[in-house]
C-alpha cells in the first residue's frame, strides 16, 4: 500500500520555535501564561492540527497549569509517539489524542478552541483558512508554522530557527455571520484519547512545498 499524503511536514517543529511562539502568545496576547505569571482565571483550550508526537501540546501545558489540549493526527505512528510524550509528562488528564483527518467532518470544530497551532503545507492552509473562517472565534489566536494562511494578515510575522512563524487574530465576523462554539476546556474529560496529519494529495503534489517551507513562505 501507498504510504499516505499528509498535508503537514513530517518534521517536527523545533523547540526553539515553540519556545519563541509560546512567549509571544503570552507577551502579546495573554495566553498560555507561565507558572511565574500566578494567573489562571480560566483554562486555555489549545488544538494542534497535525501535532505528530505532540510537543507543542506538552510545552504548553508544561508552561500554564490551566492548558488543556487536544491532537490531531492521521499518523498512527506519530501518535503513538505523542501517548507515550504525553503519559512521561503526567498530561493524559489535560491532553485527548484523536487519530483522525483534522479536516473531515465532525472531527474537530476551532471554535471550541482559544489557540490553533497548525504546520502545513500550503494547500493545508488553504483548507486550514477556509475552515477558521467557518468555525474560530474573533478571541482566538492561531500558530502558523512554514506556510502563511492565503489571505489572512499576521499580528506577528517572524522568523525563528530558519523557520518562518506567523501568529493571527481573527477579525470580526461580517454582520451576520456566526462565531464559533465555547472554549473546549469544559468537555474536554468527555473527548475520546486520541493527534491530525490531514490527508492530501499524492506526496509528489508538496514536492515543492517541502522544499519551499525551508525558505520565506511569505507569496502565496
Amino acid at each position: 500500500a501507498e504510504p499516505p499524503a499528509y498535508a503537514a511536514p513530517p518534521s517536527p517543529t523545533p523547540p526553539d520555535v515553540i519556545a519563541a511562539a509560546l512567549d509571544t502568545l503570552e507577551e502579546r496576547f495573554g495566553v498560555l501564561r507561565s507558572s511565574a505569571s500566578g494567573q489562571y482565571e480560566k483554562k486555555t483550550a489549545v488544538v494542534d492540527l497535525g501535532c505528530g508526537d505532540a510537543r507543542w501540546l506538552v510545552a504548553a501545558c508544561a508552561r500554564d497549569p490551566g492548558c488543556v489540549g487536544v491532537g490531531v493526527d492521521v499518523d498512527g505512528a506519530a501518535l503513538e509517539r505523542a501517548k507515550r510524550r504525553v503519559e512521561a509528562a503526567g498530561f493524559q488528564e489535560r491532553i485527548r489524542l484523536r487519530e483522525a483527518d483534522a479536516f473531515g467532518d465532525d472531527v474537530v470544530n476551532l471554535g471550541d478552541f482559544d489557540v490553533v497551532v497548525a504546520y502545513l503545507f500550503r494547500a493545508g492552509c488553504r483548507r486550514l483558512e477556509a475552515k477558521l473562517e467557518r468555525e474560530l472565534r474573533a478571541d482566538s489566536v492561531v500558530v502558523c508554522v512554514g506556510f502563511a494562511l492565503p489571505t489572512w494578515a499576521p499580528a506577528v510575522d517572524r522568523r525563528v530557527a530558519g523557520l518562518p512563524l506567523r501568529i493571527y487574530e481573527r477579525s470580526p465576523p461580517p454582520p451576520g455571520r456566526c462565531g464559533g462554539g465555547p472554549a473546549a476546556a469544559a468537555s474536554l474529560a468527555s473527548s475520546p484519547p486520541g493527534s491530525s496529519r490531514s490527508r492530501e494529495p499524492p506526496a509528489s503534489a508538496h514536492q515543492d512545498d517541502q522544499e519551499a517551507a525551508q525558505g520565506d513562505c511569505t507569496a502565496l
